[in-house]
């Protein structure tokens, strides 16, 4: 029959009358049992759809028996393990997984742990598990229990492979502590910054540099620019515009430390995710003692040039490291030379005012005192 267009399903049952051992009749009965039937189909069809899903996926699903018991395992296993459905139900917890695991599975079972956790918040642990080819597969289970009428009757559970994921969380982990052994063994400050100029992380000369110059921890999460001064924090301000904008910047920071400047070479660069900038590194050298160093020199060096220009005897000096010749004034004077600093140039000369003797003794001489590392002393006639 329709109704409304849709099919009624009736179940009929006929009873016979009987009046003095003679049918007078029949009863006939009809029942609507449409829901009946509709849940039927879909009861036939969701578990037509469970298996399909159960055969496909890669993940096993499995489920125990209130006493522990494997009551189902899906077609997969297979395609995880190697075992057949068969094969892996005859197997005990030590064949299907390394002792530690199984170890730690069967302490859950013997505390019933599983019954403190639900669908919507299921037990998650992680197993090595035994595959038949003898390798070991690292897995991550979810379970949870199932119950009927307030009482215990099953566990149903997901095992994923994710034996991939650890390998790669593995390298990173080594990768982590190789460059976390690189950036604690170096002299410089290494700092990573957000877009809001707050740290993200940074090596302990950076940490052990702002402790002891600011007297504070610094916290990650903090802005970089409660550290600075407001000379300084104009300056990186307009760094950190530059960087944010893909640009490299450099600049040589000065920083009252006692009684003397510090000189810190800063290098700022960005950091691209997917070509965007998505943060700032920064790497900081102390470069005071090379500054102290170069501005000494020059100190000595203006002073030697002082003596010099006053003394009455000529001086030279030649940097064989740098292949340079340093000549005074008077000793210009002296031998009559008002070329250049070219030590070729400067030879050639000397060679033309002295005798042969007196230049190859001269040679003869520098020679002895390069390679025995000796002063020496020799008086020879120019014209």
């Amino acid at each position: 029959r329709y109704i409304d267009e849709k099919n009624i399903h009736i179940d009929f049952t006929a009873t016979v009358l009987n009046e003095n051992e003679s049918v007078n009749g029949f009863l006939i009965i009809g029942r609507n049992i449409s829901e009946l039937s509709e849940t039927l189909n879909q009861l036939i069809k969701s578990k037509e759809k469970y298996k399909f899903i159960t055969d496909n996926i890669n993940d096993v699903i499995w489920t125990h028996n209130h006493d522990h018991s494997l009551n189902f395992v899906s077609a997969s296993i297979f395609r995880q393990r190697g075992f057949t459905i068969e094969e892996f139900k005859n197997m005990s917890l030590n064949e299907i997984m390394t002792i530690d695991s199984a170890n730690q599975l069967q302490e859950i079972i013997d505390n019933k742990a599983y019954l403190n956790y639900s669908k919507d918040k299921p037990l998650v642990f992680s197993s090595e598990y035994l595959k038949k080819d003898g390798s070991i597969m690292y897995g991550e289970s979810y379970a949870y229990p199932i119950f009927e009428n307030g009482k215990f009757r099953s566990i149903f559970g997901i095992t994923r492979d994710v034996t991939d994921r650890v390998k790669y969380l593995n390298q990173i982990e080594q990768q982590n502590s190789e460059l976390e052994t690189i950036l604690n063994n170096t002299d410089e400050q290494i700092i990573s910054l957000n877009r809001n100029f707050e740290y993200v992380t940074m090596n302990d000369v950076a940490r052990n540099f702002i402790i002891e110059n600011y007297n504070r921890e610094p916290k990650i999460g903090e802005s970089i620019l409660n550290n600075m001064s407001i000379a300084n924090k104009n300056k990186i301000q307009l760094a950190f515009r530059k960087v944010l904008k893909g640009e490299n910047f450099h600049y040589v920071f000065r920083f009252p430390k006692g009684d003397r400047m510090e000189y810190l070479d800063s290098r700022f660069r960005p950091i691209f995710i997917n070509n965007e900038v998505f943060g700032i590194s920064i790497f900081i050298k102390n470069i005071s003692e090379n500054i102290y160093t170069q501005i000494a020199l020059k100190e000595n060096e203006q002073r030697l040039k002082r003596i010099t220009e006053s003394a009455l005897e000529g001086v030279w000096e030649y940097s064989i490291k740098n292949n340079k010749l340093y000549l005074s004034s008077r000793l210009r004077e002296l031998v009559g030379y008002d070329g250049g600093n070219s030590i070729s140039e400067f030879s050639q000369y000397i060679k033309s005012v002295m005798n042969t003797d007196s230049y190859n003794e001269l040679l003869s001489t520098i020679n002895d005192h390069l390679e025995k590392n000796k002063d020496f002393e020799l008086t020879v006639k120019i014209k």
